[in-house]
Order: C-alpha cells, then sequence, then structure tokens
C-alpha cells in the first residue's frame, strides 16, 4: 500500500488517537444509576456528532465500575453486535459500555 494519493501519509491508528473501551456499572446496584454522567450505549452510535444521553451514571457507579468518561471530541465505535461498525463523535464529555471502543484524538476536533 504505497499508492496513497498525493498529500496522504502511511501511519496507524495508535499515531492518531489514544484507545480506550467503557464498561457498565452493575444493573443490581441501583445507586449506579440516574446521576448527572453521560453514558452512551452502542444503540445511540450512528449520528455524527453525540449531544446526549439515553441514560446517565452516578460518581459511583463510574468510580465502582469499568466505566470512564472520554472528552468532547473522541470517536467512539461499536466493537460487536447489532450495532457493529457505528461511529459517532462525542460532543459532550461522556462514559460508554464496555462494547464501544473509543479513540481520544490526538488533534482537536470541532464538535460544534
Amino acid at each position: 500500500m504505497t499508492d496513497l494519493p498525493k498529500g496522504w501519509a502511511l501511519t496507524t491508528l495508535g499515531n492518531l488517537a489514544d484507545w480506550g473501551s467503557g464498561g457498565t456499572p452493575s444493573r443490581s446496584n441501583s445507586g449506579y444509576f440516574g446521576g448527572n454522567i453521560p453514558w452512551i450505549k452502542t444503540g445511540e452510535l450512528g449520528p455524527m456528532f453525540i449531544h446526549d444521553a439515553e441514560e446517565f451514571i452516578t460518581e459511583k457507579g463510574l468510580s465502582q465500575s469499568s466505566a470512564k468518561v472520554f472528552p468532547m471530541g473522541s470517536v467512539g465505535i461499536a466493537m460487536y453486535g447489532a450495532t457493529i461498525g457505528k461511529v459517532s463523535i462525542w460532543g459532550i464529555d461522556a462514559a460508554t459500555n464496555q462494547a464501544c471502543a473509543v479513540a481520544r484524538p490526538l488533534f482537536d476536533v470541532d464538535c460544534h
């Protein structure tokens, strides 16, 4: 793959972004849900930008699980299931479930 268009460069995804994935707080603990942290599920991916979430988790839900908050401008990609391959750019700081890979670009992204 050396015949790239003029001005393009061969690189890896790791050179463009830091990568991670989310997590799901235990559904058996109601204290983990209904907070103020947007929690994106892969079924919400698809629009170019996500500016709101269907569900929200609490600080406790965040700290007591593998969930983590990704900053506005991050790019979520559904890794498996019915939504595999769906992509959206975070228009807000938000956490996500474990079925979503998230890239935090190493450059600024306009989310407006």
